[in-house]
């Protein structure tokens, strides 16, 4: 069962509480897709003829990349604007300058100083408008962390998170936000002065002491000290944070499966151990991966939005949409199962039928065995017959001058010769069965219409000639009943 994606209402994305949780998860469901299918090399698409908006007003590396190459690979093109290079903020309002972008592009993807410039793209804007990063907040690197989280423990309900550091940087603002949403208990471990607002926290735990908050937690998250746009008071904040780094015994606080986390860029062994920062217990480089994957994500549901999801998805738990897709191959090939059941069935009747052949043609001794065939020898040639004279003349002589129907000495076919008695004897027959011929061209009856006894003597003796050349001669007719006086009938002997 699918469904349409629940972002259709949504058109920006400025901040974490823009999405919602079922949003959220829809969004997490389509990067794992994405990042299979760049692992895989299957290339997509989606994006093709479509032009995205890069605006740029602070240097970046992760941001810049990471949305460049992920529209490139979805098939769309990227437009970069370098805040430097135009007049945004002093000689055109940015009211303005989305309205004209908005003409040119199917999405504009900003990173600024300023959320009030973001408030203000989205007035003039008719196409998404996406926060890369501003100073108040930072919901694309939040998308990545929980996505990361999710894949190391595979369920976000119920994890616990303690970020180390400035806890009113947009980064703690965003992680407190999205966490309470997703349902990851974020705790800030900060020193006075870096706290989050009441209202940013919103019942999180916040502290100075960061061994309390990391007790027990599933990650550990710090960031830079000295960010951008504070450059002047690097001094003042390391001095602050001094007792603030992400260490191998801080770690040792934390559960044995916990990770260590940065948004990187990190200064090392200052926020964050060197040792930790690319250590086997470290996330962080899975967290600048996904960010590929989540804003490609974010680029599809927001500019494409035509994406469906299993309804009842979980992360790894993909039974549902591979049930639906065995459903489909099998409904279209029951008939095929079926055709190649039978043909399987007709295949071993024939075999079967061939095994019987093989066990009566098997050898003697043999279970169903029966003795071989013995090898006839091959019958002599006959020797042609002669045609059978029709005009009652003799037959013709052979080659040696003798008769043909003469005794047949050794080495001739005698087969041929008696069936040419046969063929006699049924002439015979034929002849017998219509009776004897009269004198004179008229058969003669007595008076009783009886035909007389001495019609029968010439037909006794028309076959005598053809008895003489007989080899083996019959035995002679009956002998022919006296002829009767003129006048009397023939006596009947009983």
């Amino acid at each position: 069962m699918k469904t349409r994606l629940p972002v259709a209402e949504k058109k920006h994305f400025l901040r974490a509480q823009d999405l919602s949780a079922s949003e959220i998860d829809t969004l997490f469901w389509l990067a794992r897709q994405l990042k299979r299918d760049r692992a895989e090399g299957r290339r997509r698409h989606e994006l093709s003829g479509r032009h995205i908006a890069l605006y740029l007003e602070k240097p970046s590396v992760r941001t810049r990349v990471s949305f460049a190459v992920g529209a490139r690979e979805l098939g769309g093109d990227v437009v970069e604007i370098p805040g430097s290079q135009t007049k945004v903020g002093s000689g055109e309002h940015p009211t303005d300058f989305a309205a004209v972008v908005s003409r040119y592009c199917h999405a504009i993807v900003a990173r600024v100083f300023s959320d009030e410039v973001l408030q203000q793209m989205v007035q003039g804007a008719t196409v998404p408008v996406i926060n890369a990063l501003s100073d108040g907040h930072h919901p694309c690197q939040a998308l990545a962390d929980f996505f990361t989280l999710r894949e190391r423990f595979h369920n976000l309900k119920g994890l616990k998170l303690a970020y180390v550091g400035d806890g009113k940087n947009n980064v703690a603002r965003s992680l407190l936000e999205m966490g309470k949403i997703l349902g990851v208990e974020v705790r800030i471990a900060a020193p006075e002065g870096f706290q989050p607002a009441p209202e940013v926290a919103d019942g999180a735990m916040v502290t100075t002491d960061p061994k309390v908050a990391v007790e027990g937690v599933h990650a550990i998250y710090t960031d830079t000290w000295v960010s951008m746009g504070v450059e002047a008071e690097a001094e003042a904040r390391r001095a602050a944070f001094a007792g603030f780094k992400v260490d191998e015994a801080l770690l040792a606080l934390a559960l044995p499966e916990a990770v260590v986390m940065h948004c990187l860029p990190a200064v090392r062994d200052e926020e964050i151990s060197a040792s930790l920062l690319h250590g086997p217990r470290s996330a962080i480089l899975d967290q600048a991966e996904n960010r590929l994957h989540t804003q490609k994500a974010l680029l599809l549901l927001l500019v494409e939005n035509r994406h469906e999801r299993p309804r009842h998805d979980h992360h790894r738990d993909h039974r549902h949409h591979e049930r639906g897709e065995r459903g489909e191959r099998g409904e279209r090939g029951e008939r095929g199962e079926r055709g190649e059941r039978g043909e399987r069935e007709n295949r071993g009747e024939r075999g079967e039928r061939g095994e019987r052949g093989e066990r009566r043609q098997g050898p003697q001794g043999q279970q169903g065995g029966r003795p071989p065939r013995q090898e006839q020898k091959p019958r002599e040639p006959r020797e042609p017959r002669e045609p059978r004279p029709t005009d009652g003349t003799k037959p013709a002589e052979g080659a040696q001058g003798e008769p043909t129907g003469a005794e047949p000495t050794e080495g001739q076919g005698q087969p041929g010769e008696r069936g040419e008695r046969r063929r006699r004897r049924r002439g015979r027959g034929r002849d017998r069965e219509r009776g004897p011929r009269p004198e004179g061209g008229e058969g003669q009856t007595t008076e009783g219409g009886a035909p007389g006894a001495e019609s029968s003597a010439p037909g006794a003796e028309n076959s005598a000639p053809r008895a003489e050349s007989d080899a083996r001669p019959e035995p002679a007719a009956p002998e022919a009943a006296p002829r009767a006086e003129s006048g009397d009938a023939p006596k009947n002997e009983g």
